[in-house]
């Protein structure tokens, strides 16, 4: 099929616009990327510059003279890259509590506590060599921090909050002495129901003070642990007991049958989040569920119940 006149002269203008384009980037490959200067300096020798497109930067020239014009220009043109940028970054040396005994300092590198480290007492001081880590016994704490404070350049210091640091200073590691004797303020009835290493239980939570985690798996007898641990702090009772809402009654039961001074009318149930909470001088115990303690927690907080059993906690936590 012929092509028409129409047809034919859009071929061909198209031809021409794409040889006048191919043309127009070969003319502007040649064109050179720099164009030569020659100078003259003091002593009457020639000096070629390069001057680049770019006005920020300049080559060096050729075999520059030892002095004269000719250096004075290239140092001049001459841009560091680095210029008006800041090399000295902030260090933040955090300190992780890493278990009841340690913990760490987690820091980028920076030489002046890395000195400070290795100058304390290695009995206390651990160093992980695979994860480039330092770890540190809590009795070097104070230490530790008022090194980082002095260290040169200054390195920001994210200590451990307050209400751990008083923790830790208060914190024994072993039965403080006359533990044995101190264990005569617990009930005598729930007392004498304890096994033996129930009993060593209640004794390691009066030596924590009573601010302990029991995690025995089911059916060894944590409730009856808590509660003996509770009849040890009873002059500051009333005693708060939050749990999951279908143990409540259980935990009214347990409270009777096992501390005997616990009479049945100082025990308040509280079921719905209508309820009021009771003055602390109509009761002996209370207790509530989660959803309540969410819900009242503000009232809760302002009756500063300072013996507190948190029932099945990790099963509600995140939920």
């Amino acid at each position: 099929m012929a092509l028409s006149e129409e047809q034919l002269r859009r071929i061909e203008a198209n031809r021409n616009r794409a040889l006048q384009l191919r043309k127009a980037k070969q003319n502007s490959a040649s064109l050179p990327s720099s164009s030569g200067y020659t100078l003259k300096n003091i002593s009457g020798e020639k000096t070629s510059v390069s001057v680049a497109k770019s006005s920020t930067l300049a080559a060096k020239p050729k075999n520059p003279p030892l002095g004269g014009l000719g250096s004075k220009i290239s140092n001049n043109l001459s841009v560091q890259s680095g210029k008006g940028r800041s090399n000295n970054r902030e260090i933040t040396a955090k300190c992780v509590l890493i278990s009841g005994g340690r913990f760490e300092i987690h820091a980028s590198y920076h030489p002046g506590m890395v000195e400070l480290f290795r100058s304390l007492s290695k009995e206390k001081v651990f160093y992980n060599a695979v994860q480039r880590s330092w770890a540190f016994h809590v009795d070097m704490y104070p230490v530790v921090a008022e090194g980082i404070s002095k260290c040169k350049p200054p390195v920001k210091f994210d200590g451990l909050p307050l209400i751990v640091q008083n923790v830790l200073k208060e914190k024994k590691h072993y039965y403080c002495t006359g533990i044995e004797r101190e264990i005569c303020r617990i009930d005598s009835e729930i007392k004498n129901q304890l096994f033996p290493f129930q009993l060593e239980a209640v004794k390691f939570a009066i030596s924590r003070k009573g601010r302990l985690l029991i995690a025995d798996e089911m059916g060894l007898g944590k409730t009856v642990e808590a509660l003996a641990v509770a009849s040890y702090y009873r002059n500051e009772w009333p005693l708060l007991v939050v749990c999951p809402s279908s143990m409540k009654y259980t935990w009214v039961e347990e409270i009777e049958n096992r501390l005997s001074f616990v009479k049945s009318n100082q025990i308040v149930v509280l079921n719905t989040g209508r309820d009021s909470l009771p003055n602390p001088s109509d009761c002996s115990v209370l207790i509530i569920s989660y959803d309540f303690m969410v819900n009242q927690s503000e009232a809760l907080i302002g009756r500063k119940f300072s013996v507190v059993i948190l029932v099945c906690l990790i099963s509600c936590i995140g939920q």
